[in-house]
Formats: structure tokens, sequence, C-alpha cells
């Protein structure tokens, strides 16, 4: 963009052509774009939004060195501007990459969050392990989930939820069940029973892990003006719906069917017998 005082006037930069999708990368290419032309600050002004933090500290090692990142975020009083090169020089590059594929599995934009524990926690625990720290940053490696990878996010969950002797998330379902609303050989249902509150069990998990190494992978790819992106519902933990773009949530069954075929009949006679009582009171 070009001004005289009186006039202004505009041209596309053919550099800066892309297909991304959201601004949250493009922000990289802008961000490299001032670098190669020789700028010494880039200031990026962002509504607050935690994504675009976590992308700019993944590329502050690759593609962003010898430029430094300033981050201006919030609303009114509370507005702030982070150096985002010095926050980057006080973690190591594992660590930030780390830290990138953990926000995508804790909840962003695209993928939810498990229920009431923030990002403060999660980001303490995952400093806590080299095994963690190792792990994460393979999220988004590629498009294809390393399954290999994933003993180490289940035990990551457990830890997460306050038990990390147990390594398995169906295990510790069963005994935060057991120990909250159960006895030794009985079921009790309570008022307060909250199932959002339990960890996600495997097959959940394995899905909503598929959602974030999608999510991360279109990150890594942020510096590429026109990336080649797979359809999210071949096998990313997406599904279409009616139309529109929905998390599947489970790739089996939800209850095993000869209980729901208990529930189902079960349901029929409860039905059948609130009718007829109706109809005796009726004649009554």
């Amino acid at each position: 963009m070009t001004s005289d005082g009186a006039n202004t006037s505009s041209v596309k930069i053919r550099a800066l052509r892309s297909t991304q999708e959201k601004t949250d990368s493009r922000v990289i290419l802008y961000c490299m774009f001032a670098r190669e032309k020789g700028f010494q600050y880039v200031r990026v002004n962002s509504p607050p939004d935690t994504d675009i933090l976590f992308i700019l500290l993944h590329y502050a090692a690759k593609l962003l060195h010898g430029i430094t990142v300033l981050l201006e975020t919030g609303k009114g009083s509370e507005r702030k501007c982070i150096d985002v090169s010095n926050l980057f020089a006080s973690l190591t590059p594992c660590r930030t990459s780390a830290l990138l594929g953990l926000h995508a599995f804790t909840g962003c934009d695209s993928t939810s969050a498990f229920k009431r524990k923030w990002k403060v926690k999660p980001i303490k625990l995952l400093f806590k392990t080299q095994r963690y720290i190792d792990a994460f940053p393979r999220l988004g490696y590629s498009w294809e989930f390393d399954d290999c990878d994933m003993d180490t996010i289940q035990m990551f969950v457990c830890a997460l939820y306050g038990n990390a002797r147990i390594r398995k998330v169906n295990e510790l379902r069963y005994v935060i069940l057991q120990r909250k609303y159960g006895g030794y050989n009985a079921f009790k249902m309570s008022a307060n029973f909250d199932l959002s509150a339990l960890p996600p069990c495997l097959d959940c998990l394995e899905q909503h892990v598929k959602r974030a190494n999608y999510q991360v992978a279109i990150w890594k790819q942020a510096h590429i003006p026109e990336p080649s992106i797979p359809n999210p519902n071949k096998g990313h933990g997406w599904t279409y719906e009616d139309g529109t773009m929905q998390p599947l949530r489970t790739s089996r069954d939800v209850l095993p069917k000869q209980l729901v075929d208990i529930l189902e009949s079960t349901v029929e006679d409860i039905e059948d017998t609130e009718g007829k009582d109706n109809s005796d009171n009726g004649r009554n």
C-alpha cells in the first residue's frame, strides 16, 4: 500500500497469495515475508486467542529466528503485548513444539477440552515428564497419527485426572466410578452423577487424538502458501451429519447390542403398563 498524502493505492503481493483458510495460519506467511524484507520487528494484532500464541511459539524456532515477534492481544484495559521471541528464548525448541500439540489436545478452536482441566495443569504436567515432552511434538508430524504414542497419551490423561499409577483410561474410569458412585458389588445412582467429569474411554480418546493430530498438522503447514490438506472425515476424527461436520465421538457401539435390546424391551414394557393404567383411570 502506498500513499502520497492525498491518494492511497494498494497492490496485491504475490508472495502472500495463500489458500490457508484461517488467519492464524496466514500470520506465519506474513511474518516470514517481513523477515525476508529485512524488518527487525513484527507486531501481530489478535483478539484473545491462544491458538496464534502457540503457533507463533512453534515457528519462532524454525522460520522466525532473527526477527522479534510481538503479539498484541486482549481488550480494553486488559490489552497487552507479549514478546513471543523472548518467551521462546526461555524454553527449549522441544518444549515449544510439545506445547503446540498439547494445546490442540487440551482444547482449541476446533477440538474439545477436558472438563475443568483448563491449560495450566496440563502444561505443568507436561514439563514434569520427559516422556510427555517427547510424545506431544509428534502430533501433527504426519496426517496419520502414530498409534505407538497412544500408551503415553493414556498415561498423560490418567495423570491429568489425578492417578498416575493407572496407565489405561478404561481402567481409570472404572476405578473412579467405583470410588465415587458404587460399592464393592453394587453401583448406586446419585443425583450428582456426572459422566462428563470422567476421563474419556479409549475409543473416544483415540478419535479425539486424531482430531488434535489433524489440527496440529494444519498448523505445521502454516508456512506453505498452498498446502494439500486431506478431507477431515477420512479417518481424522470427524464425520458428516446432515451436511455439517461433526466430531466422531466413537467408532464403536456405545452399548453392547444385547444390552440395547434389553433396554428397549424394558422401555416398551413400562410404556405398555403406563398405558393400561391410564386407560383404567379413564374408565374410573
